[in-house]
């Protein structure tokens, strides 16, 4: 066995190289995508044989570590997975032989091995590249959409046609660039009370555009599960908050399907005020009886002026730093006949531009110039020569990152963590020495983006997607071993499938699985984008189970938003699990057979609100890198969480009172990102810094809580005074603290990076921290204060001019509070947002800012601000 191993990574190493080359060659030719297929088939099953030889050995080792415990442990779970010896035996034998044919065939393609073989590509900077300034070649379109959104609209008749605008044009032209750049123009902001930015999908409908409306007005995130509601509800809920409200709504069009719906339009022009305008953006007109709904219909033709190409793609050569002075004379030439290929359509320009930013070799412009990819496009227009040669100019292990996005439907918005790390459970991040795997990812992520192959939504910052030929071409590269369900969709799974995603609102019925039996091989089982109703999906335990069984090789797992209670345990047989989702869920319990999936590297819990305990052997987990609980209401963590060598995110850290879930389990965790400690009031003072919080330097997010009523309110101060962050930390939170003051290091100017403090619940203070002296300070929140009077010098600190970044500044539910004694210096000079609620007793002014105070529940105050 281990001989034939060996001989597998061999064979393996080879036709990776091998497959390289063929897909180069072969990527625009159809005789030889087959070829590409079938070499990529015999490398996922090469490496899942590889796998369940390395989970066995993991095993193995877990059970010499851990005595005869663990082999007991293990006993019992591998009850539930398939007998390893003679299944694993003939695989391995049938693979390498495969794999040895097609080596020992390579000449017959005309293909090569090795490393050699590999073009070598100039990697470009990880840092995004911001979105132009300047829109070339578009003044005259920006100014007629302009020129109507300041329009009066006096003349508009009861139908409201004066409030739709269209813009038209073929993918890639720039329609949404044209409509972003209005949207963001000073004059518009002055002219509308609210600005609203919504991505259009190939399912828009009006029940769907009025959640997401809300969804935009609530700042809920994008897959949020919205309370059920009907939609007569949904719209009256709408329309109230838009009542009076003069606003400007962009309809973005994300796909190539025909985005109108007579219904939706009718909708909203029913709401706001007067003077509201709306711009749709599409690929396609309407049909006829829907034009007299639009006041404009504005076609967006190719940039014309030859000029305005040539600058637009210096500007992505040069990372938007230089100008055409700075172009190198001798390959001018080649690229401005480049950019005449591009027809004057922007996106293939920037793509072009990303292509071949810092490459000044002219035997690269040449080759792509008289590349045959050009003529081919020429016949076949599905999809643009610079995305071709944007693929090609990929880094290897940038490629099958790329073409993994197709798991992705057309507009869909993730996060980059969300993506990472199912990249992570692919096995396609190459581990690079001094970076975590996650820092490998990210660097990832980030070269694809200065390509333009993954963009920043316009909606929610935090979040991502791909531009509809981006998709596209992801897609057309992913062939069989991709099947992405929309639109209602046949279901035809096949062998080569090894990815599965669909949107959870079409699929109503667990049957519609059973077909998956032709895909035993599957990898990737991972539903997308919000329920429409979570009482018509019933996945009963019989249904799970089955599913189980057939799909023994996942390695991506989700169940999130399922109305699920419990989990069967032959969950056990999917061996090869990475990737495991099971938030908002209805779960009561995690069964302990979970544990036996040793290669799991991402569990993500968020708001299972049944939830109470994790798994007691999830020290058995060694690989696990991200657990996620938030709003989980865990009682306290299993024992030896310190097991856990490689766990990177733990959003949530309970302290229990028995043994082996407290503090000291995080001393050897090298952890990142947010990290909440809970039930502080089960702490142990005298381990707190044995768990060397202050040496944890990629933590950048704290929050401590405490549940019940303090007895010691020294003690409490003795305990956050230990749990002292790392200097670099960015934000921190304090819960329900029980002390009577907090402890010197809050507010230590040495906290250079903290922008954001969040202090609630604190019944027994009756004195702030100095927070006056943090340098960067951004957000300052306060909560329910009962014992707090007086907010005084303290408050401040020993420097002249306090809070000198602070621009929100919230204060809610102090009942007791009477005076704010301000400063006679300079504090406060970007103070934008100060919000008090609920301080009956509180008297005096209030300090100056640079937008209108919000103040409620406050009879006494005196408002005194320039």
């Amino acid at each position: 066995m281990e001989e034939m191993s060996k001989n597998l990574k061999f064979y393996l190493l080879a036709a990776k190289s091998l497959y390289y080359d063929a897909e180069e060659k072969h990527i625009t030719s159809s005789d030889g995508k087959a070829f590409v297929a079938e070499l990529q088939e015999l490398l996922y099953d090469g490496e899942d044989a590889l796998e369940t030889i390395d989970i066995h050995g993991i095993q193995s080792k877990q059970r010499k570590e851990h005595g005869s415990s663990a082999t007991q442990v293990f006993n019992y779970l591998s009850e539930l997975v398939s007998p390893f010896g003679k299944k694993i035996e003939p695989e391995l034998v049938k693979t390498i032989n495969c794999l040895e044919c097609i080596l020992k065939l390579k000449n017959m393609f005309g293909l090569k091995e090795g490393a050699e073989t590999i073009r070598p590509l100039r990697r470009l900077p990880s840092t995004s590249f911001v979105e132009e300034s300047k829109l070339y070649g578009r003044d005259s379109d920006i100014e007629a959409i302009v020129g109507w959104l300041l329009s009066d609209a006096d003349d508009a008749d009861a139908c409201g046609t004066n409030k739709f605008a269209l813009i038209v044009g073929p993918d890639g032209i720039g329609k949404s660039a044209l409509a972003q750049f209005v949207f963001s123009d000073d004059r518009i902001n002055a002219h509308f009370d609210l600005l609203l930015w919504v991505p259009v999908l190939d399912d828009f409908d009006a029940l769907r555009m009025t959640r997401t409306l809300l969804e935009g007005l609530t700042c809920q995130p994008p897959c949020y599960p919205l309370e059920e509601e009907d939609a007569s509800r949904l719209q009256a809920r709408l329309k109230d908050a838009l009542a009076g409200k003069n606003f400007l709504l962009v309809l973005d069009s994300n796909c190539h399907r025909n985005p109108f719906d007579h219904h939706a339009l009718g909708i909203l022009s029913e709401f706001g005020g007067s003077r509201c305008k709306i711009i749709m953006t599409t690929s396609t007109c309407p049909e006829p009886v829907l034009m007299p709904t639009f006041s404009i219909i504005h076609h967006l033709n190719p940039i014309s002026c030859d000029e305005d190409c040539w600058k637009l793609f210096v500007e992505h050569i040069f990372h938007g730093v230089a100008t055409s002075s700075h172009f190198p004379q001798y390959l001018e030439l080649v690229g401005k006949r480049l950019v005449s290929k591009c027809q004057g359509n922007p996106f293939a320009i920037k793509l072009m531009g990303c292509i071949l930013r810092l490459e000044h070799n002219p035997e690269e412009w040449d080759r792509i110039l008289s590349s045959p990819i050009w003529k081919r496009s020429e016949r076949e227009s599905d999809i643009l020569p610079a995305l071709w040669f944007s693929y090609l100019s990929l880094p290897q292990h940038l490629k099958r990152c790329f073409t993994h996005c197709s798991i992705y439907h057309c507009g869909y918005e993730f996060q980059m963590q969300d993506l990472i790390s199912l990249w992570m459970a692919e096995g396609l991040l190459e581990p690079q020495n001094g970076k975590t795997i996650e820092e490998v990812g990210e660097e990832y992520f980030h070269d694809l983006k200065s390509r333009s192959l993954i963009h920043q939504s316009r909606q929610n910052k935090s979040y991502f997607t791909m531009h509809y030929l981006v998709n596209n071409l992801a897609t057309s590269l992913s062939g069989q071993f991709c099947l992405r369900l929309e639109n209602n969709s046949s279901f035809t799974p096949v062998r080569k499938t090894r990815h599965l995603s669909y949107k959870r609102r079409e699929i109503q019925d667990v049957k519609k699985f059973e077909a998956l039996s032709e895909s035993k091989r599957l990898r990737t089982f991972l539903p997308l984008g919000p329920m429409e109703d979570n009482k018509t999906f019933k996945w009963d335990r019989s249904a799970l189970h089955r599913l189980f069984q057939i799909l023994t090789y996942l390695r991506v797992l989700s169940l999130s938003m399922y109305p699920i209670t419990e989990l069967p345990d032959s969950i056990g047989m999917m061996k090869h699990l990475r990737y495991l989702d099971l938030s908002y869920t209805q779960l009561q319990a995690i069964p302990d057979v979970v544990c036996s999936c040793v290669h799991l590297q991402t569990l993500l819990l968020v708001c299972c609100s049944a939830l109470a305990r994790l798994p007691s052997l999830m020290k058995y987990l060694t690989k696990l890198r991200r657990l996620d609980t938030t709003g989980t209401p865990l009682v306290e963590m299993p024992p030896h969480m310190s097991y856990l060598k490689d766990l990177q995110t733990l959003t949530d850290f309970v302290l229990g009172k028995t043994s082996g879930s407290g503090i000291k389990e995080l001393q050897h965790l090298q952890l990142c990102g947010r990290l909440c400690i809970s039930a502080l009031q089960n702490v142990i003072v005298g381990d707190i810094l044995e768990a060397n919080l202050e040496g944890k330097l990629q933590l950048t997010d704290m929050c401590f809580k405490w549940a019940g009523h303090a007895d010691d309110s020294q003690l409490e101060l003795q305990v956050l005074d230990n749990l002292r962050p790392p200097r670099k930390v960015k934000k921190v939170s304090v819960c329900s603290y029980g002390g009577a003051r907090y402890p010197d290091w809050f507010g230590n100017s040495l906290f250079s990076y903290l922008v954001c403090i969040c202090l609630s619940c604190a019944e027994n203070c009756w004195q702030l921290p100095s927070l006056g002296q943090l340098p960067s300070l951004v957000e300052l929140y306060i909560e329910e204060f009962g014992a707090l009077v007086v907010i005084s010098g303290e408050f401040y600190g020993l420097v002249t001019n306090p809070f000198p970044c602070l621009e929100i500044l919230h204060f809610k539910n102090m009942p007791e509070w009477q005076a704010w004694f301000l400063p006679g210096c300079a504090a406060f000079p970007r103070l934008r947002d100060l919000s008090i609620i609920n301080c009956p007793k509180l008297t005096g002014s209030i300090p100056n800012t640079k937008g209108t105070p919000r103040i409620e529940g406050c009879p006494a105050l005196e408002i005194l601000w320039d």
